[in-house]
């Protein structure tokens, strides 16, 4: 072949292909010096076979899914591709691609609309790193399925299980994503205005119809079950009569599943496990017993093969979550389940944890899914503690790093989940320390909600995230008995969290006011001040003194809350200036603890006896009390707790 410029010409995208592939492995292999030299090649090759497609000629539809098929192979928006602007070149290729398949629509093959779609799975095709051409990659989405819908009959166990895997990715079902409508030629070669969404449930109950007479192997059966269980395909039509398609395909899959089990690898049986779990298979509202038998049957022969060491041993963090996740949701230990079949999969999940207490890898989703599983099995201190161990590890490491992968409401959630299962998992000893752990959560969530738009925050579920992390956080560290060591732990990461939605004018929307109240009272907030400022152009009606003025006690007791319209305590004991309290913190830190346990040695010796002991107690007390209203550091926790009678 003829070397044009120092490369191979190509005509096809078999040669470009080879090519890009070639030059990808080696420059993943260099270093960041050697690497230049590579790009200024890969940058050369994917300028020529741009023009490839500009310059006269026929572009066939096997070129446009073949690179597509390439390109997502090669991890293209990794970070390593991110240097000097070289995903955009990239990102050029895609959009070129995506219009040239626009354009040629309709000479595209079963095989060839399954490899487009699938390969546009796996890239953020609707974010914001397109410069404005995302529609031109969401018309070719919608002009495939048509073309799809035209062409089912056509369509293997591979293009079905690729097709509904890709679709399942992109909120195909949901109206505000895919609005509007298309025009549509029909074999009558009449047109027809068709919703995008009902396009979209045409070519789903098409393959599914067309997946009854296939026969899948074990990645089709995982890929198809995975996609299908996306989508609530059994509790509501798509169109007339499809639950009942859905179902019968489900079980097909099943019985190839059952007959093929010595073939799946590890990540085909997580997400299998993870698919089924969905279904709810054990409701005997929706499944008959013969079914729910048959899809035991499956799940019991796939944990077995789990067990197997070539296959143990390749399961990675997120698939060793998600079975057990899938295990918890499917109620392993209930009465469905025969003592033989329980520990079959009892088996697994030790195996499972051993497997995951040596490997890295875990994000806060997985690790929230395995705490929760761990949660309702836990009766051995011993068998979960390496996992557990692991897991603590993982989130100081995510907490350090500050650049968890994934999505940033995800991350929120998951973090805000842990956060609250926090006291059970310490009760249980599935934790070693709830205090470092803590720390490390509201870094977590302090660095998500940093990373975060004001569209991810947005909306009921994100707000109730945050809120219940939040107000779980309080109730956590009221309820702790030694706070010494944690003061000024966390001011770093509610500053973050409270600035952002500050600055996205969030602040009252998030009842940013009423947590700060809270977490002022706390004794581990050092740096009161910063958080008080976050209030500033936000005023408050400042509430009226609630006194508690009980006859015969001999005093009143002064409840101020955090209301100033300058972020301070409103009332007369007003916080001083930072500088000075710095001054007063070096007095004041050291007795902190010993005057805090008498506090609470004198209210309660005045509240069990009625002798001269109790008003010792109660002179003592009124002491402290004031001696204490002195020290302004400490006022409003003292009228926050000592409301005795």
């Amino acid at each position: 072949m003829q070397s044009v410029s120092g490369f191979s010409k190509f005509e096809t995208h078999e040669n470009f292909s080879k090519q890009l592939k070639d030059f990808s492995d080696t420059f993943l292999q260099k270093n960041l010096q050697d690497r230049q030299e590579i790009r200024k090649k890969i940058k050369n090759l994917v300028g020529k076979w741009i023009q490839r497609f500009n310059s006269p000629g026929a572009i066939e539809a096997v070129n446009v899914s073949g690179t597509f098929n390439t390109l997502s192979k090669l991890g293209i928006f990794d970070k390593i591709w991110q240097e000097k602007d070289q995903s955009n070149l990239l990102k050029n290729l895609i959009v070129k691609l995506a219009e040239k398949g626009n354009e040629i629509s309709k000479k595209f093959n079963s095989q060839y609309i399954a490899n487009t779609l699938n390969a546009l799975s796996k890239w953020d095709v609707f974010g914001n790193k397109w410069n404005g051409d995302q529609q031109e990659l969401k018309d070719l989405i919608i002009k495939l399925v048509d073309q799809g819908i035209q062409s089912s009959t056509q369509f293997n166990s591979q293009a079905i299980a690729n097709t509904l895997n890709a679709l399942s990715k992109w909120d195909v079902l949901d109206e505000k994503e895919w609005e509007g409508s298309v025009k549509v030629k029909r074999e009558d070669g009449t047109e027809e205005e068709v919703s995008k969404v009902e396009l979209f449930k045409q070519l789903i109950v098409k393959l599914i119809e067309q997946g009854s007479e296939k026969d899948f192997n074990s990645q089709e059966i995982a890929n198809t079950l995975n996609a299908l269980s996306k989508w609530d395909v059994l509790d509501k039509e798509i169109e007339a009569g499809s639950k009942e398609k859905c179902r019968a395909l489900i079980v097909k899959l099943v019985d190839q599943g059952i007959q093929s089990s010595t073939q799946f690898n590890s990540q085909e049986i997580a997400n299998t496990f993870d698919a089924l779990y969905k279904f709810n298979i054990l409701d005997d509202k929706k499944w008959a017993k013969d079914k729910q038998n048959k899809i035991k049957l499956l799940i019991v022969q796939l944990a077995k093969k789990g067990q197997e060491q070539e296959v143990l041993e390749n399961f990675n963090s997120q698939e060793i979550a998600n079975i057990l996740n899938a295990f918890s949701e499917l109620n392993i230990l209930g009465d469905k389940w025969t003592d033989n079949e329980q520990e079959e999969l009892k088996s697994l999940i030790s195996q499972l944890a051993k497997r995951g207490s040596g490997i890295e890898g875990y994000n806060l989703k997985g690790i929230a899914k395995i705490y929760s599983a761990l949660l309702k099995w836990s009766n051995d201190d011993d068998e979960f503690k390496s996992l557990t161990y692991k897991l603590e590890k993982q989130v100081q490491a995510i907490a350090q790093k500050q650049n968890e992968e994934g999505n940033i409401l995800d991350n929120i959630r998951f973090t805000s989940q842990i956060i609250t299962d926090l006291p059970n998992l310490k009760s249980k000893e599935l934790i070693t320390s709830d205090k470092r752990l803590l720390i490390d959560l509201m870094q977590c969530l302090g660095s998500s909600i940093d990373k975060s738009k004001v569209s991810d925050l947005k909306g009921v579920l994100p707000k109730k995230n945050i809120l219940s992390g939040l107000e779980d956080f309080v109730n956590i560290v009221d309820g702790l008995e030694d706070k010494f060591d944690l003061v000024g732990k966390f001011d770093q990461s509610l500053i973050i969290i409270f600035k952002k939605l500050s600055d996205m004018a969030l602040g009252s929307e998030y009842k940013n006011k009423e947590i700060i109240n809270k977490l002022i009272g706390l004794e581990v907030i050092k740096d009161k001040d910063a958080l008080q400022k976050l209030l500033v152009g936000q005023p408050e009606k400042v509430p009226e003194r609630k006194e508690e003025n009980k006859p015969g006690s001999g005093a009143t007791l002064l409840v101020q809350p955090f209301s100033g319209k300058d972020g301070s305590i409103s009332g007369s004991s007003q916080l001083p200036k930072k500088q000075e309290r710095e001054e007063e913190e070096k007095l004041t830190i050291a007795r902190r603890q010993s005057t805090w346990n008498c506090f609470k040695w004198c209210n309660n010796k005045r509240s069990i006896t009625k002798s001269k002991d109790a008003r010792l107690s109660y002179f003592l007390l009124k002491l402290f009390y004031f001696s204490l209203r002195k020290t302004s550091r400490f006022s409003y926790q003292v009228d926050r707790y000592a409301s005795f009678k």
